[in-house]
């Protein structure tokens, strides 16, 4: 095989946002090498997130039946003359080792940094994007992109879907949709419900906008608490697929989220967000992407508290949340939606 014309591995693993900010370097890969074979391993319940991904040519697929050593010993049989670690955990340097390609990359995610910036050091610093980091990891191959946006693709089947979810709950009739994500992995990152249920009133009130609320696994009542404090009519998306979830945020005028997985879904969509950030904060590497996207956050000296929002308040009353007022917030979703009808104007 030509060295122009490579069998490639990118692995990584876990979770929403992490999987969806590799997207820009397997474009720059697919540039850079435009015959080569770009294979790719994830878990089995994230992989619907690569579906459809045109660089990708083969997804392999780490399930809970098909163990780590087996699924080694299928990857080694590829041949790959180039492996790329984009996930730096113990699962996946063990798959790096297992293979016998001639060049393994890995890159390189600043964790001592990170925890020195969470423990109240270097503060008045800011960690690079992960998406840079994961470009730079492709710079001994002669790849020297600048950062690009990440990307999602929808199929007619996802499309499909989200009219005729729409079509039954009389979404985008009479006015732009806005999406509502309360939700987020740990508890310590959502914004307050009541917060929400305000920002979806004043909007309604203010800008005519229909609401749609999005909540995940373990977030169906989260999602109808802020559902029914909006008003008694507004739809909830819940239980859905991760293709389900991308078919319906892509119709979406402006996504409201915490800091999250489907936050980096919207921007992957060209959807435009506002980001509240409390205790994780945007200086640890992973602010959303898009030309529109605004990123709110209190600022206190005690933030970030945790790389993952996984920790307890040190202070006990999660300031850094309730310190985002819901004027900033409706102030932010108000410019970008007012820009977008602007835009759709002009045309």
């Amino acid at each position: 095989m030509r060295t122009d014309d490579p069998r490639i591995l990118v692995i990584r693993l876990s979770s929403m946002g992490d999987i969806i900010l590799t997207t820009p370097a397997l474009a720059a890969l697919k540039a850079h090498y435009p015959r080569a074979q770009l294979d790719f391993v994830v878990k089995e319940r994230y992989a619907e997130l690569l579906q459809g991904n045109p660089h990708i040519h083969r997804l392999f697929l780490l399930s809970q039946t098909d163990g780590l050593l087996s699924l080694g010993r299928r990857l080694r049989r590829q041949g790959y003359q180039i492996v790329l670690d984009l996930h730096a955990n113990l699962r996946s340097r063990i798959l790096s080792a297992i293979l016998s390609s001639p060049k393994k990359l890995r890159y390189g995610k600043l964790a001592l940094r990170r925890r020195a910036m969470v423990r109240g050091r270097h503060r008045s610093a800011e960690s690079p994007h992960v998406v840079d980091l994961y470009l730079k990891c492709l710079q001994p191959l002669g790849i020297d992109e600048p950062r690009g946006r990440p990307g999602l693709y929808l199929s007619d089947d996802d499309r499909e879907f989200r009219e005729k979810f729409y079509g039954q709950h009389r979404l985008g009739d009479s006015g732009p949709l806005v999406g509502f994500h309360p939700g987020a992995r740990w508890p310590g990152k959502r914004w307050p419900a009541d917060m929400f249920c305000s920002l979806g009133r004043l909007l309604k009130k203010r800008q005519g906008t229909g609401v749609l609320v999005f909540g995940g696994p373990g977030e169906e009542d989260l999602a109808g608490q802020v559902a029914e404090g909006i008003q008694p009519s507004t739809p909830v998306a819940a239980n859905l697929s991760l293709r389900q979830l991308m078919a319906l945020i892509s119709g979406c005028a402006l996504f409201v989220t915490n800091d999250s997985g489907p936050m980096h879904m919207a921007t992957a969509l060209g959807v435009p967000v506002v980001a509240i950030f409390g205790p994780t904060q945007p200086m640890l590497g992973f602010w959303p992407l898009g030309d529109e996207d605004v990123v709110l956050t209190a600022g206190l000296p005690c933030s970030p508290c945790s790389l993952h929002g996984e920790r307890k308040c040190p202070r006990g009353s999660w300031e850094c949340l309730q310190r985002v007022k819901v004027e900033d917030v409706l102030g932010a979703a108000l410019g970008i939606l007012d820009k977008r009808q602007k835009v759709i104007e002009q045309n």
